[in-house]
């Protein structure tokens, strides 16, 4: 845990307060300036525009951003061993000449792939989670945190969701100290008009107080990690507490939602639930509308869906962030597309996508070799499983470790069984082991593998 945020966690109450006010102010004068307002704008032209005009404005996005991006030492060695052009006239032909790019490689090459063309006082600076241990640091302009906003806030304005509605949020930094018992689990930031609700005390003992302050708050939106709603549900159900009234959408990002997430979270509040993903990096974006379509934000970035196995990778290109450009960059994220897409599309229209299944390193390792995942079809049906995680230490040996909601019994294990069989094919010996809860990263996140397995010779 950070030092500042050890020191955050032992102040009292009410400077813990005064300390989120003053964040949520700076927020909302940085991140929604009135150059936000303007980039918000014409994102939500854009989502009007007609093909033609979508490839217009792409090509001309990734054309500038193969010409600032010669600048980066590590771009221009590799555009040169390449023989790549950012003078052509088809941008995307120029782009399809370069390698995929692993976030191993970005890591080692952080310093290399930042733009001298920006001083580092006029940039910001951008973290990722890291849940794999994958985690980095890098440079951002201001411009690009505001087209990325923008880009998200269109897909909530046209959910119904407003700058003046009142948001719960459920995300992973701790707000309140773990070993607190009672009280508030909660805060109020001004500014941005949030209520942060701890997702580390969300359990039997505090789900009524949870459920009061949502509704005592108006809260009309509620947003966060699947994981942590899901469990919020759960309990709900189970304790017979009616969802609150002022609850009109739940929107979820940063973990894979899963159906099973979704048909607990809608069955206990009774409203939509919509599914957004974004990445810090700005290389992929998309976004579920009313109907439960999911899209690609394809005036957003250059996202390719290549196919991997029954899946496709999701890669993309940050044509926003010219002070840290990537290009054809794993994300390490699967997903359900619809159809066969090509590698570069010609946007003659925004593809579907079925649904985000996790990461690539969500998979297990079996006893020949075999490599077989995701698993989120396996817990689909069983609804007394609260909460699901996989752990491998060696390949061909798992644990389910399970966190069982009441009513649980020997006819939900037996058909959790049959489950895991028909997943693993008899390639994978496994062990059901119960407990009361389970383990979060760093930012709060619940991975569904936790792979420790070496890998094979």
């Amino acid at each position: 845990m950070p030092y500042l945020q050890k020191i955050f966690l032992r102040l009292p109450y009410f400077l813990r307060q005064a300390a989120i006010d003053l964040n949520g102010r700076r927020q909302r004068d940085s991140r929604y300036s009135a150059g936000f307002k303007w980039a918000l704008r014409r994102a939500e032209e854009r989502a009007d525009w007609p093909s033609w005009r979508l490839q217009d404005y792409a090509a001309r996005r990734l054309s500038e951003h193969l010409k600032l991006a010669r600048h980066s030492p590590f771009w221009a060695e590799l555009f040169q061993e390449r023989c790549v052009n950012p003078e052509a006239s088809d941008p995307f032909a120029e782009l399809a000449k370069l390698p995929v790019l692993s976030k191993e490689t970005v890591r080692a090459n952080l310093g290399r792939i930042a733009s001298p063309l920006f001083r580092k006082s006029e940039l910001l600076s951008v973290s990722t989670s890291g849940t794999t241990g994958s985690g980095m640091t890098f440079p951002e302009t201001k411009e690009s945190e505001w087209e990325r906003w923008a880009t998200w806030w269109r897909y909530r304005r046209r959910l119904g969701i407003g700058f003046d509605t009142t948001c719960a949020l459920f995300g992973g930094r701790p707000i309140v100290p773990i070993h607190c018992e009672e009280g508030s689990f909660w805060h109020h930031r001004a500014g941005v008009n949030q209520v942060l609700f701890s997702s580390y005390h969300v359990n039997a003992r505090n789900v009524r107080a949870y459920v009061d302050e949502i509704r005592r708050s108006g809260a009309g939106w509620i947003h966060g990690y699947p994981s942590t709603i899901a469990l919020l549900a759960s309990l709900m159900t189970e304790a017979s507490i009616p969802p609150p009234e002022c609850a009109r959408i739940i929107t979820t990002g940063a973990e894979n939602l899963t159906d099973a997430m979704r048909s607990k979270i809608a069955k206990a509040f009774g409203v939509p639930v919509r599914q957004h993903y974004g990445l810090a990096e700005s290389t992929a974006n998309f976004s579920e509308d009313r109907t439960a379509c999911m899209h690609v934000d394809e005036d957003f970035s250059c996202v390719e869906l290549p196919q991997k196995g029954d899946m496709r990778s999701i890669i993309g290109t940050n044509w926003h962030n010219p002070a840290f450009p990537l290009f054809r960059y794993d994300s390490g994220d699967i997903c359900n597309a619809e159809s066969a897409t090509p590698t570069f599309p010609e946007y003659t229209g925004q593809r579907t996508i079925q649904g985000v299944d996790g990461r690539l390193e969500d998979i297990l390792l079996m006893s020949d070799g075999a490599r077989i995942g995701p698993f989120n079809q396996i817990f689909k049906s069983l609804d007394r499983i609260r909460m699901a995680q996989i752990i491998q230490t060696n390949p061909g040996l798992a644990e389910f470790r399970i966190v069982r909601e009441s009513g649980y019994g020997k006819h939900d294990e037996a058909k959790l069984r049959r489950e895991i069989e028909n997943h693993i094919s008899g390639k994978c010996r496994f062990e059901i082991v119960y407990v009361d809860d389970l383990p979060r990263t760093a930012r709060g996140k619940l991975r569904a593998v936790v792979n420790e397995a070496p890998p094979s010779p």
